[in-house]
C-alpha cells in the first residue's frame, strides 16, 4: 500500500483543469488561433 489517496475526484480534478486552461487561453495570444 502506498499510503497515498487523492484529494478530489477525477471529475473535480478534471473541471478544474478545465476551467484553468479555459482561463489561460481567453487571456493569452494562444486563444485567437483557435
Amino acid at each position: 500500500e502506498l499510503g497515498w489517496a487523492p484529494k478530489w475526484s477525477v471529475r473535480d480534478g478534471l473541471e478544474k483543469t478545465i476551467a484553468y486552461f479555459k482561463k489561460e487561453i481567453a487571456t493569452t495570444d494562444a486563444g485567437k488561433e483557435l
